[in-house]
């Protein structure tokens, strides 16, 4: 009977230290998801403002140079791993609204740049 209670309690035990980690890396892996939107909107809204300014100013040259950044950070990502996984397809009717707009300007203007990226948002709006 003794070793029995030694047995559930060490199973006890373990299950208890199992689920006391995975709750300690869920909460410091939160703060790393957390510190990583606070500097990404940092950028973003850093990037936001220099717009702002080039806009006041007439800076076409500036506002091209941040557009082209911009395309960089999000086109490039899709140009690695797909469309798929890099947008939420639940909502990428609005996106393909703001693609169509623009489609046969900016292929050619970044199909050398992103070409897999452009055959992947063609394919997707088409559909749409």
């Amino acid at each position: 009977m003794r070793k029995r209670e030694m047995i559930y309690l060490f199973i006890i035990a373990a299950l208890a230290f199992l689920a006391s980690y995975y709750y300690m890396g869920a909460k410091g892996f939160e703060a790393d998801l957390n510190k990583w939107g606070k500097q990404n909107n940092s950028l973003n809204l850093e990037r936001d403002f220099e717009l702002y300014k080039a806009l006041k100013d007439n800076n076409i040259t500036t506002l091209k140079k941040n557009l082209d950044l911009n395309f960089m950070f999000h086109l490039s990502a899709i140009e690695k791993d797909g469309i798929v996984d890099m947008l939420d397809m639940q909502n990428i009717n609005r996106l393909c609204q703001k693609y169509n707009l623009v489609e046969m300007q900016f292929k050619s203007e970044y199909k050398k740049l992103y070409p897999s990226s452009i055959k992947d948002l063609d394919s997707f709006c088409k559909r749409i």
